[in-house]
């Protein structure tokens, strides 16, 4: 890694084995020089309000670009229910990031007159096709950066200012004759080590990245989703006359090629590494069509393609041809594509001048393809002097029969595989050896990273119409009911901000709900266990729930759940009627029997008494928030909370402010709780000191098997935690303070607490530096991590 790159770089244990000569390694997002606020909203799924179109964000986004100072990053970042940006083009610096927060939209201006080059130039079919800046453009910027993980949209279907058209339309107009001149979304020009990092691009107007005459190119963990058909000419990643590119562990779906590798007047494009990724509607991994330049040193590994128009892709004609060799496609699977394989010396796109620039292709390799079910074969050299030069290690077909097969004037070394190779001027030499058993494929295919629905509260039409190509619902409890079976795939859901009232039961596995932020996208209710409930009797502790998980492989994001109910009022009354308290357990999140494996990353957890219920199988929990007062972290279930605020609320005691946990491990389990560099603090500066305790074992219904098993590891306490450490529950406890795996009715111990409830006590046992060593979220998740 060079060092203009080094200030977006973090060591990862295994470098990219791959083609680029740089040692490619995952970025890191910098810290920020400025941070923008938004002060749009998005409307719907891809689009700012219309009387916000003349609001644009060009002037200070530019402005803080220009003034950050090398190696550290701008910032786009939401605002409440504010979380949209609109700009026309920018211009990046050497060695800054631009960083479109989570949850954020950065969207292109309508107008063609912000991008004209000259007066009149953008937004009109001629034949020029020149006559538009990019949305975003780097020009001569070394190691500069575009990162996510939010979303850059250049709304292409979107009508353009005091027009009828879009600029997709335009793109069609264009076929009759000319060229549209529409803005790329980004456009990097003599501009080394550029790092895209973690960011979704959509609907752009033209292609999304171009990467022209630079040295250094690492595309890692992109989203490139622009689904609409009339989305043409919206190529994907287009490295250009450049070196060393790395495109990994990313997703492209789009209306032309997914990749496109090409080589013109600017000299040769080598050392390109495609790897890990995952395409879909496309032209797949496309060489071409400008070869004149030499393409050398390309290599894709560990590649699917779903649904797309072209897989394995060489295009090139006589007009614009050249070298193009020493290329490996290596464990690939293609499936649903018309074209999976398809070397075309002839490519049709652009007039063909015989013999001026000849295409040759020699030294391409093809080890460990499936294809999984039919389509048609190009194989076409460009004549009897210049044939295709192709070797076929373990190239295999499961429909052979349904495939069309186009080939001449070419030479194949094949090995394994089962599709005959024929035609005109076609040679076939064997590949000594044991012949390669077809490539599995198993889990190779995954769900496209989109949405399958958004649940908007102010959502005006009917439920399930569509907005984009997805569709629109007003709870998330209608998204649920009315979303298909997923088959087995993850299915996301993306909330926007609003309070959403609703009681849930989520028993459908592998969902995943995203909120839109943290604070402001709510999933609300207020049932305590001694309030009446539908039918008859009361709601108990276990129907007090928001929401309740008996499915394994949940996953939430960015979203507060809570229960609302009225604790304080209900502790006022109980000044006067004492039994006011005595059935106020409520349980924002209860994770029941058939949940497992369950995710929440920056999710607000908040309650009173009860506020977090994980009974059954396993639940990581990162960078979260968990609020409440009485036992509000509680239940049988394996749990690990990691890097998490944890807040006690005041009950206004000065001697108990309740209990941090409530864990009911059954005795056959090693482990219960894990809380590990999370801070354990108090709601309100006046709350008492020494008031709340760590915990207490709960034996519900009696049950002696079920003690407890909690741990504080590394954790930072406030002093509401005092030398109280922990307390009993009922008469089946034991001191409630036993050393970690002494045999007793609770395991509690702590090792490396710091902070002003960092009490050393008889009642606080600690660990010892080897116990705290085995105490990894790993172990006490069973071998699980997600």
């Amino acid at each position: 890694m060079t060092s203009t790159a080094a200030a977006f770089a973090l060591a990862i244990a295994t470098p990219l084995a791959a083609q680029d000569t740089r040692v490619v390694k995952e970025p890191v997002i910098p810290a920020a020089c400025a941070t923008l606020k938004a002060a749009l909203v998005s409307v719907g799924d891809s689009t700012v309000r219309p009387e916000d179109e003349g609001h644009r964000d060009t002037k200070r986004i530019q402005a803080a670009l220009d003034g950050c100072a090398p190696g550290r990053g701008v910032v786009l970042a939401g605002d409440g229910a504010r979380n949209a940006f609109l700009t026309g083009p920018l211009q990046l610096r050497a060695k800054v990031a631009l960083v479109v927060g989570g949850g954020v939209t950065l969207y292109g201006s309508r107008d063609p007159a912000e991008y004209a080059v000259r007066p009149g130039s953008c937004g009109l079919v001629n034949d020029d096709g020149k006559g538009c800046l990019a949305l975003i453009r780097g020009e001569r910027v070394a190691g500069a950066a575009v990162m996510g993980p939010g979303t850059i949209d250049g709304r292409g279907w979107a009508k353009l200012a005091g027009r009828d058209s879009s600029w997709w339309d335009l793109a069609q107009f264009a076929r009759k004759g000319g060229s549209q001149n529409n803005p790329r979304m980004l456009q990097l020009t003599r501009s080394d080590d550029f790092t895209l990092y973690r960011v979704t691009l959509r609907n752009s107007a033209n292609f999304h990245v171009v990467f022209d005459r630079g040295n250094g190119f690492t595309a890692w963990g992109v989203v490139i989703d622009t689904p609409d058909k009339w989305a043409r000419n919206t190529d994907g990643i287009d490295p250009i006359s450049a070196s060393n590119v790395t495109i990994t562990r990313s997703s492209i779906n789009t209306g032309d090629d997914n990749i496109a590798i090409k080589a013109g007047s600017g000299g040769p494009t080598r050392n390109v590494s495609v790897t890990d990724n995952h395409f879909y509607r496309g032209h797949g991994v496309s060489i071409g069509s400008e070869t004149f330049g030499t393409v050398r040193g390309v290599r894709v590994r560990n590649l699917s393609i779903e649904g797309a128009d072209n897989g394995l892709r060489i295009k090139s004609n006589a007009s614009r041809g050249g070298l193009v060799e020493d290329v490996e496609y290596r464990d690939v699977c293609i499936r649903a594509t018309k074209h999976p394989i398809e070397m075309d010396t002839r490519y049709t796109a652009s007039p063909e001048t015989t013999g001026v620039r000849v295409p040759v292709y020699r030294n391409i390799r093809a080890v460990n393809v499936r294809v999984l079910d039919k389509g048609t074969v190009t194989l076409q050299g460009y004549d009897a002097a210049r044939p295709l030069e192709m070797q076929w290690d373990g190239v295999w077909f499961d429909q052979p029969g349904e495939v069309k097969l186009l080939a001449s004037d070419a030479r194949m070394r094949v090995r394994g595989g089962n599709l005959p190779l024929a035609g005109e001027n076609v040679h076939v030499d064997s590949i000594p050896g044991a012949a390669p058993a077809p490539n599995p494929c198993e889990g190779k295919f995954v769900p496209r990273p989109r949405y399958a629905a958004i649940v908007d509260a102010a959502w005006q039409g009917t439920e399930g119409d569509s907005l984009s190509g997805i569709p629109m619902y007003r709870s998330l409890g209608a998204a649920l009911t009315e979303l298909p079976a997923n088959g087995g795939a993850r299915t996301v859901i993306f909330m926007r901000n609003g309070r959403y009232r609703e009681k849930l039961t989520i028993d459908r596995p592998r969902i995943t709900v995203v909120g839109e932020s943290r604070d402001s996208t709510i999933l609300t209710f207020d049932a305590a266990a001694g309030m009446p409930a539908p039918g008859g009797g009361t709601w108990g502790t276990r129907g007090s729930y928001t929401l309740r998980i008996v499915a394994p492989d949940f996953r939430a994001e960015r979203l507060t759940i809570e229960n609302a109910f009225d604790y304080v009022a209900n502790m006022a009354k109980a000044a006067t009627d004492p039994t006011k308290l005595r059935d106020a357990q409520a349980v924002a999140l209860m994770l029941d029997f058939g949940s497992d494996r369950a995710t929440f990353e920056n999710v607000r957890i908040l309650g009173h008494q009860d506020t977090l219920f994980p009974n059954a199988g396993r639940a990581y929990f990162r960078r979260c928030l968990v609020a409440g007062s009485v036992d509000f972290i509680f239940g049988a279930g394996q749990a690990v909370f990691d890097e998490c605020d944890i807040v006690s609320r005041d009950r206004g005691s000065r001697t108990n402010n309740g209990y941090v946990t409530a864990a009911s491990t059954r005795r056959a389990d090693p482990y219960g709780f894990l809380f590990i560099r999370s801070r354990l603090l108090k709601e309100s500066p006046t709350m008492a000191a020494n008031s709340v305790t760590l915990g207490r074992p709960w034996h519900p219904f009696g049950d002696p098997d079920a003690i407890a098993s909690v741990a504080f590891v590394r954790c930072w306490m406030d002093d509401h935690i005092g030398e109280r450490g922990w307390e009993r529950m009922s008469s089946l406890d034991s001191t409630g303070a036993r050393v970690w795996h002494e045999p007793a009715s609770a395991r509690f111990a702590e090792y490396g607490t710091t902070g002003p409830g960092a009490v050393r006590s008889a009642r606080r046992p600690q660990l010892t530096r080897a116990q705290a060593a085995a105490l990894t979220p790993r172990a006490v998740l069973r071998g699980w991590l997600p």
